[in-house]
């Protein structure tokens, strides 16, 4: 096999595991703060991803993610992208 497709099968491998056991809202936050990033000053984006992380701390999803980790099944998230994240994000 080449190694193009033995590439795409592991990213496709990845991206199956981070869709399936990953907060949808955590993602979206992921991407955006990576997009940011890109045009952003260290300072101001380290001042973004702390009221981020301290908002995400305490979120149903994150509560969620720890119970299902210990009761060793899979996460039924409850927040949703389009209704959880707050607009000052």
């Amino acid at each position: 096999m080449c190694d193009w497709l033995l590439n795409m099968q592991r990213a496709m491998a990845i991206a199956q595991d981070i869709a399936a056991n990953t907060a949808p809202v955590s993602v979206a936050l992921s991407k955006k703060l990576l997009w940011e990033g890109l045009a952003t000053k260290i300072p101001d984006m380290m001042k973004t991803e702390g009221k981020i992380l301290q908002w995400m701390g305490s979120s149903a999803d994150m509560k969620e993610g720890v119970r299902s980790f210990l009761e060793k099944r899979p996460p039924e998230w409850k927040m949703s992208v389009t209704k959880d994240i707050p607009e000052s994000f």
